[in-house]
């Protein structure tokens, strides 16, 4: 079987004993045969990805190796939910007078509840990336608390056995304020020469304050775990439902979630400023996408200030945006009808059948709200001013056309 990408590019993809091998049109060779395994729960050793181990270039002219010496254990959490709604059938004892089981309704019965599953990987660390004289080394430490363990720590460039370059990452923190609460930071990079030189490059990062949502626990009932906290686009909204079927999937009773976004909670920790080595700073105003019909999850840059060292404003940049959602949320695609068919065998051994339709309602959507780009909007437009819209010594406009790798799903015809 020959794999062919969607949509068509013209590669050659080749199927290798543990892995693949891809040749592009410049006939640069990409091989992937470093495996990532699922571990839990049901996929026990069975392949989730495979890793880039070596590329050689257009007429073999170089070889770059990627090499992978270690392992890192990653989890992945989440909740998901199915639930149906309609007629429910059961049958009560035998009926010698008719010769059947009697069917009792039960009419509109809700069935279903939320639940947590957890994905293990044994996911392989890339440790060093070689090509003629040059080694890029990197470094890692275990010692997460946010749910996780392996973080890199450091990055070592060497050129002919000498180091010239040591980035350190300041990676060591967390957002929140408890283990429930935590998620890996990024404080500082620091770039040396030399791994031991005195004379750094240090860079410092600032974010959104807001402490996160807490994280599922599986040691806990669901009724005692967060409860549904995340908009359409899974991005956190602060809600507070048990349930995650959104308002309006189900025709039926009340307290389903609000998936609406809300931009003040969609800023949780999210880039704020960046301190350079020079001393100065340039600061990042963010804001919820937006089109015509409203609010789309995810953020844009709403305007940039860049400041000397002694906070004096060098130069201010602002953005409009035109464009519209690479799917519309609309309500049908949470849910759908089915029809439920119940069989019982009758004393003569026929079969009586009777069928009820149901509604189900899902958590998550039937198509995904992003283009093919992975991005819930498309801006065709976008207006950079030298200054504020009102306010400006200039701008540019930019015009962007949406290629068939990012139209929407379920769009073709």
């Amino acid at each position: 079987m020959t794999p062919y990408t969607i949509p068509y590019e013209p590669l050659k993809i080749e199927r290798l004993t543990n892995g693949f091998r891809i040749t592009d049109t410049d006939g640069s060779i990409y091989t992937f045969d470093k495996a990532e395994h699922c571990t839990e729960p049901v996929f026990f050793g069975q392949t989730s990805a495979w890793y880039l181990t070596s590329i050689v270039t257009g007429g073999k002219k170089q070889t770059i190796t990627f090499n992978y010496g270690k392992t890192a254990t990653q989890m992945i959490r989440y909740r998901t939910e199915v639930r149906n709604y309609g007629t429910v059938l059961t049958y009560d004892a035998y009926d010698t007078t008719f010769g059947e089981y009697p069917i009792t309704q039960q009419f509109y019965q809700l069935q279903g509840d939320p639940k947590y599953q957890t994905y293990t990987y044994s996911t392989p660390v890339v440790t060093s990336i070689m090509w003629n004289d040059v080694v890029i080394e990197f470094s890692y430490t275990d010692d997460r608390i946010d749910g996780q363990k392996t973080r890199l720590s450091s990055i070592s460039v060497k050129d002919n056995g000498n180091e010239i370059r040591y980035i350190s990452l300041g990676n060591s923190s967390n957002f929140g304020n408890n283990v429930n609460t935590y998620r890996m930071r990024l404080d500082n990079v620091s770039i040396k020469g030399t791994a031991n030189g005195s004379e750094s490059e240090l860079y410092g990062f600032t974010y959104n304050s807001m402490i996160p949502a807490e994280h599922y626990n599986l040691n806990l009932s669901l009724v005692d775990n967060p409860h549904c906290s995340e908009d359409y686009w899974g991005y956190y909204n602060n809600g507070d439902t048990y349930t995650m079927i959104p308002e309006g999937a189900i025709a039926c009773g009340t307290g389903w979630a609000d998936r609406s976004p809300v931009e003040q909670y969609m800023k949780m920790c999210s880039l704020e400023s960046i301190t350079y080595p020079t001393g100065g700073t340039t600061t990042f105003t963010m804001e919820a996408n937006r089109v015509t019909s409203g609010m789309i999850g995810g953020l844009r840059v709403k305007s940039i200030i860049n400041k000397d060292s002694n906070g004096m404003v060098l130069e201010t940049k602002s953005y409009e945006y035109a464009g519209y959602a690479t799917m519309d949320v609309n309500l049908d695609l949470f849910s759908y009808t089915d029809e439920f068919w119940y069989f019982i065998r009758q004393h003569n051994g026929a079969y009586q059948s009777h069928c009820t339709t149901h509604q189900i309602g899902m958590a998550s959507p039937i198509l995904p709200l992003t283009g093919r780009s992975g991005s819930p909007v498309f801006y065709h437009t976008v207006t950079e001013y030298m200054g504020t819209s009102s306010s400006n010594t200039g701008k540019l406009v930019y015009h962007y056309v949406e290629d068939d790798e990012s139209s929407r799903p379920g769009s073709e015809s």
